[in-house]
């Protein structure tokens, strides 16, 4: 039996197909009856194949009532039953309160990390009380606790990984709504909130369903039919009666991982939803290893602002993560090379090569505006050929506005990058831009800006050019 079709709601019942279905959904163990989950109340009679009747309507589903069942089917292998379950106020409450402690049990674990801590500070205070008002309406709850449960009864248990993300997506994604560089766009609009936070808890609905069959493909084919998946699942929640906005928020987050692109400068409506779930989505993926090796939760940030500055990634958002990461010497670098780029008068200046924190050492002129008075074109400063962020294959020439005034900035702000760069490897100096790392701890300073030769820059030959790009 699909793993999707174990439980099913009809009407105001609750229907658990088969003998063994039920076993796990309460949790029976012959042994240790402290684990059952009680409070299940037959909504019709249960009856064998012969049409006996074993237990009788209202009949509440037992420790032993199970045990009987099973010892009864010892002697008949093929004897199944399909369990009707009164919806009560008992029941539903066990669901709220096993789906709240999850979520309380991985906001305690964000909590308890340095880099976390405080960007959680502000989630504390909301996040219980919109759990709350959402498991008030019910079809939301069953719904929730139906795809939990398919993803604990799947056969690997990296499915509850999965589904522990669309909790931790919640966390981050109302961390994120709720941050300061966000007010303008949401103000203190509690609605918002609460949709941004089922949105979160929704998203990944439809891969949900199929996670057993999800899992079962090659890692590399697995985040294609993850997110197909839940774009196809959309119509499994359409009776949930979800907001226009809602529902086009996540089709972005899913299109967005198809190649779509569009919607990203925006922040209003469902564009705004999409992408701070696009943000909250990239951001866990790489630091929890949901399709492959876990990376640390700086060099995640630092490789979305590359994107930012790219325009993959909303740069407002992106700073809200940043900011509330207290990665304020990574948001400083960016925000520095944007004034950069702003000072160009022809809005043609772009940094490189920008493949990380730290990492441009010029700046190239990407339209090659010949009349402008600080493009360097006695020398060629870059050689691409193939794409690199802004830049296209070809030969690009040096900036002498924007280029001196980077280096400034390193000079001015070294002693900082050295500090946050050296959280690694202990003895393992900060590298200087664009330089290889060194061995050892090094006090040697940064060349001045009149030092900055355009020969620097010369060492980007096509094959580093290709290995940027592969970066």
């Amino acid at each position: 039996m699909p793993k999707k079709s174990l439980l099913s709601l009809e009407g105001e019942d609750i229907v658990i197909h088969g003998l063994d279905t039920i076993v796990n959904f309460t949790r029976f163990h012959p042994v240790n009856v402290n684990l059952f989950l009680d409070g299940l109340e037959l909504a019709d009679d249960l009856k064998a194949d012969a049409g006996t009747i074993l237990y009788t309507k209202n009949t509440e589903i037992s420790h032993e009532r199970i045990a009987k069942l099973l010892k009864l089917r010892e002697s008949n292998a093929n004897l199944d039953f399909n369990f009707q379950i009164k919806r009560n106020e008992k029941l539903l409450n066990k669901f709220r309160e096993e789906l709240k402690e999850r979520m309380l049990t991985l906001l305690k674990r964000r909590q308890a990390t340095k880099v976390f801590k405080d960007l959680m500070v502000g989630v504390a205070n909301s996040i219980e009380s919109f759990y709350d008002i959402l498991f008030e309406d019910e079809e939301i709850l069953l719904a929730l606790y139906r795809i939990r449960f398919i993803c604990v009864s799947a056969e690997s248990q990296r499915s509850i990984f999965y589904a522990d993300h669309a909790i931790n997506m919640s966390l981050f994604a109302l961390a994120i709504a709720e941050s300061r560089k966000m007010e303008e766009a949401i103000g203190k609009n509690k609605e918002k909130s609460i949709e941004i936070v089922k949105a979160s808890l929704f998203h990944n609905f439809g891969a949900l369903l199929e996670i057993d069959e999800i899992l079962q493909l090659p890692a590399n084919e697995r985040p294609q039919k993850y997110w197909e998946a839940n774009l196809k699942g959309l119509d499994k929640i359409t009776s949930l009666k979800f907001s226009y906005e809602l529902m086009m928020g996540i089709r972005g987050l899913c299109d967005y991982h198809a190649g779509r692109r569009d919607f990203i400068p925006k922040l209003e409506g469902s564009e705004l939803l999409a992408n701070i779930l696009v943000v909250a989505d990239v951001f866990l993926q790489s630091e929890s290893g949901l399709f492959g090796e876990p990376v640390e939760a700086r060099t995640v940030v630092d490789k979305m602002n590359v994107k930012a500055m790219g325009k993959e990634l909303n740069d407002v958002v992106i700073q809200a993560l940043t900011l509330g990461l207290n990665l304020t010497d990574i948001f400083d670098f960016y925000s520095e090379l944007e004034r950069l780029k702003s000072k160009c008068p022809y809005e043609s200046a772009v940094p490189y090569p920008l493949t990380g924190f730290n990492s441009p050492t010029i700046f190239v002129c990407k339209k090659r505006v010949t009349k402008c008075q600080y493009l360097e074109v006695s020398v060629k400063a870059v050689n691409l050929i193939t794409k690199l962020g802004e830049l296209q294959s070809g030969e690009y020439n040096r900036c002498k506005l924007l280029t001196p005034s980077l280096m400034s900035f390193y000079d001015e702000h070294y002693e900082e990058i050295k500090e946050s760069t050296t959280e690694k490897p202990k003895g393992q100096a900060a590298a200087k831009p664009g330089a290889a790392p060194k061995t050892g701890p090094s006090s040697k300073p940064l060349p001045k800006a009149a030092d900055a030769k355009p020969a620097a820059a010369e060492a980007a030959k096509p094959a580093q050019a290709e290995k940027q790009e592969k970066s």
